[in-house]
């Protein structure tokens, strides 16, 4: 059961798998639909406490089948936007 109900933004990703949307409580989040690989990790993901290098997962729903992981939405440009931007990352020493 949900918690609330998440009404859609618009697509980020081209794969119709990650959205930007908007919760009931007014509060930004990602709705991302996983692959059937990728669930543990955000069952795993879900359990953590809150930590600073992690997204927070509020919940994990099914829908139409699938399963998706309600996320933080963290403002900001995304891995693939710094490096197609021409964004170099030093490797540590």
């Amino acid at each position: 059961m949900l918690s609330q109900d998440y009404r859609i933004l618009r697509a980020m990703d081209d794969k119709d798998r990650v959205y930007l949307a908007v919760g009931d409580d007014g509060s930004r989040c990602v709705l991302k639909r996983l692959s059937a690989d990728s669930i543990s990790m955000y069952e795993r993901i879900s359990e953590l406490d809150a930590h600073e290098h992690l997204e927070t997962v509020r919940e994990l729903i099914g829908y139409e089948g699938s399963t998706v992981a309600v996320c933080e939405y963290i403002d900001g440009s995304t891995l693939s936007e710094l490096i197609n931007g021409g964004r170099s990352f030093p490797l540590a020493d």
